[in-house]
């Protein structure tokens, strides 16, 4: 019995498109389609392939540290400007759940 991967590796699915067809080929439909041949591919394949690409946590990241690291606080070492901007992030996040569940506050 062939591992999952191996399968797929060796099946045809993709191969017979032509390079016309590659630009109009919805690839999450073509996993959610064969979600049930490959449940763990399927899965990796969605997880991995819906992300959407941009810069703006990369770029929020390192604003939150100018903020934090400022001519007051020459002095913290890299190892508590980041649990400092770990703080601040956990404690934005559940700011965040709380502002979408009003509800849980109840």
């Amino acid at each position: 019995m062939s591992s999952e991967y191996e399968r797929y590796v060796n099946s045809d699915f993709v191969t017979h498109l032509h390079p016309k067809e590659f630009a109009s080929f919805d690839v999450l439909g073509f996993w959610k389609e064969k979600e049930t041949m490959f449940p763990v591919l399927s899965r990796m394949a969605m997880d991995i392939i819906s992300v959407q690409a941009s810069s703006v946590a990369s770029e929020s990241a390192f604003s939150t540290s100018g903020r934090v690291l400022s001519i007051r606080r020459t002095r913290l070492t890299p190892t508590s400007l980041e649990m400092c901007m770990c703080l601040k992030d956990h404690l934005d996040a559940k700011e965040r759940k709380q502002d979408k569940c009003p509800l849980e506050t109840l």
